[in-house]
């Protein structure tokens, strides 16, 4: 007979997730306690989504979508826990509406005055750009990677620094433009841009999509919102981010709004479409561009950052 009544009881990882709370300039700071008995820790951090870009509103042809707001940077740490103080501080960034995405932090104080505290940190996403008449809204920048120097703590151990995704640009009188997946190892997208408002009696342009990969597979891509009926009818709103977290640590961007669609004259009723909100450190995504008399569509809330400590 076997007897295992004398081995040491093998105990499960310590998962603690920390969401979204801080804002820029004034990070609210959660705290971390190191478990007893743990020996190895792995960190992920993942900073703010940018916001989308608001659509423009003006005559037709002549009122474009605004662009999808960059992803946050992803950061990982894997660093003995003998290496690591008993208390360690999170900050996570918020996504930005109309703005950029806010840095997430963790750090061995809770403040940002010295680097020379930090365990790790990420970057968040540009903001999209606005549309201005027939001029479409720019793709805002995935956030920029972090770096050692950034956070020379990280050096005890196996670190990687990501930078984020770019969004995508809005349409002029066509489409947004859509968006692949990244295969860089970044688990967020940014935001795609929102469609352009047609010639007068042509239907709307749809907001960009994120593009799907072949099924099965947890990946099934967005669409854009559609754009309005050659009737005067409005665009629809872009499609929200989705995070698949717990069951897979990724998420995507909200997609472009769709354009109004125009009659032969064009009517107040042919508004965009909002830009959908990303899903965690995601982009959101752009406006879609409105007829004459319409309230510009606004682009999308980029989405919050994240932050895991597994230690076991």
């Amino acid at each position: 007979m076997l007897d295992v009544l004398h081995l040491v009881e093998q105990q499960g990882a310590d998962v603690q997730i920390f969401r979204g709370a801080g804002v820029s300039g004034n990070p609210a700071w959660a705290t971390w306690q190191k478990r007893r008995g743990v020996s190895m820790c792995y960190i992920i951090c993942i900073g703010g989504g940018g916001g989308g870009g608001s659509g423009a509103v003006g005559a037709a042809s002549n009122a474009a979508g605004g662009g999808g707001g960059g992803s946050g940077g992803q950061s990982t740490l894997m660093i003995p826990a003998y290496f690591l103080p008993d208390t360690l501080y999170v900050s996570v960034g918020r996504g930005g509406f109309g703005s950029a995405g806010v840095q997430s932090y963790v750090s061995t104080q809770p403040h940002t005055a010295s680097t020379q505290n930090y365990v790790l940190f990420a970057n968040g996403g540009s903001v999209g750009g606005n549309a201005s008449g027939a001029t479409a809204g720019t793709a805002g920048a995935g956030a920029t990677a972090s770096s050692i120097s950034g956070c020379p703590l990280a050096g005890m151990g196996v670190y990687t620094f990501l930078a984020g995704q770019a969004g995508t640009a809005g349409g002029t009188t066509g489409a947004g433009t859509n968006l692949a997946y990244p295969t860089t190892g970044l688990v967020v997208t940014g935001g795609t841009g929102g469609g352009g408002l047609p010639a007068a009696g042509t239907q709307g342009n749809s907001g960009g999509a994120i593009t799907s990969l072949k099924a099965p597979t947890f990946f099934v891509g967005a669409k854009g919102g559609s754009g309005g009926a050659a009737n005067n009818s409005p665009g629809e709103n872009g499609s929200n981010g989705i995070s698949l977290l717990p069951k897979l640590l990724y998420g995507w961007g909200g997609t472009g709004g769709g354009s109004g669609g125009l009659g032969s004259t064009g009517s107040a009723t042919a508004s965009g479409g909002r830009g959908g909100d990303g899903g965690i450190g995601s982009g959101g995504g752009g406006g879609g561009g409105g007829f004459t008399g319409s309230q510009p569509a606004v682009g999308g809330k980029g989405g919050d950052g994240l932050v895991i400590i597994v230690s076991w």
